[in-house]
């Protein structure tokens, strides 16, 4: 099958590109590696294939208009406990 035969074929169907489906699979994997404590920026850009830190980080702010650390702080489970 044809590349550009494909991708018509793909986003007829599902009604996104296939590169925009593999992003969002990324960005969401992404989102639950950055959730989970001890899982750092970088180990979580280098797992999902990213070659540097800054190309994970910039992908990361232009899809969800934050920063990964921003995302990281919003969204892990304080360390610190309550007294």
């Amino acid at each position: 099958m044809h590349r550009i035969h494909f991708t018509r074929a793909f986003t007829r169907r599902y009604g996104i590109s296939p590169s925009r489906y593999m992003q969002q699979l990324i960005m969401e994997k992404a989102t639950r590696l950055l959730s989970a404590q001890g899982t750092s920026i970088t180990q979580t850009a280098l797992s999902l294939g990213y070659s540097d830190l800054f190309t994970f980080s910039r992908a990361f702010t232009r899809y969800f208009g934050m920063t990964p650390s921003a995302f990281v702080k919003a969204n892990r489970p304080s360390s610190r406990t309550s007294e």
